[in-house]
């Protein structure tokens, strides 16, 4: 994905540099391309000559476009590698939110619980077994983070398998179980 983004930024960095060419020649004379409207040739050079473009740069037209692809890249956050463990608790955090999220929602009437249920079968599939996974894991953390992560796994997976869609159950309490869950597992997953 980084390399992606990396490619996508030096592109667009080569096309606005070529955007940003001021003069071209034709037929052996200057001509001009002005932004957002028709290019248009201006002839040879009367008495005393044109009047030059105003310089905006050469220095920071060039150094422009990599500054900005490298600020771009700081601030996406990409690493080079993470551990197979960082992966999978970063994507188990965001399953648990989304799960907290499809929960809160189908009790302010935002989604069916046709749908709630739909996803949370999605969310079921996602995360069982990954309590078997996790210790086995290359990276993993130290065991006493793993057993808080396990000690939070466990009630939020069990809010996964039985959610409450019903009206009149305790649908809050599960909320703030898979919410509990979710920030733990980003937090490990360094998000």
């Amino acid at each position: 994905m980084c390399m992606r983004q990396t490619r996508f930024v030096h592109e667009m960095s080569q096309k606005a540099t070529e955007e940003l060419a001021l003069q071209a020649t034709r037929k052996g004379w200057p001509y001009y391309t002005r932004a957002n409207t028709p290019s248009y040739i201006v002839g040879p050079p009367l008495v005393g000559g044109l009047r030059r473009a105003p310089r905006t740069g050469g220095l920071e037209r060039r150094l422009l476009p990599p500054i900005f692809a490298l600020l771009l890249f700081l601030l996406t956050g990409c690493q080079f590698t993470q551990s197979p463990f960082v992966i999978t608790v970063g994507n188990a955090g965001a399953e648990f939110a989304a799960a907290s999220t499809t929960l809160t929602y189908v009790h302010t009437n935002k989604i069916s619980i046709q749908y709630a249920q739909a996803s949370f079968m999605n969310y079921q599939s996602q995360l069982s077994g990954l309590d078997q996974q996790l210790p086995s894991q290359q990276g993993a953390p130290d065991k006493r983070t793993l057993e808080h992560l396990l000690a939070l796994y466990r009630p939020a997976m069990r809010a996964v398998n039985h959610p409450c869609l019903a009206e009149g159950c305790n649908w809050r309490a599960q909320v703030t179980l898979l919410d509990r869950a979710s920030q733990a597992f980003l937090k490990a997953g360094g998000q």
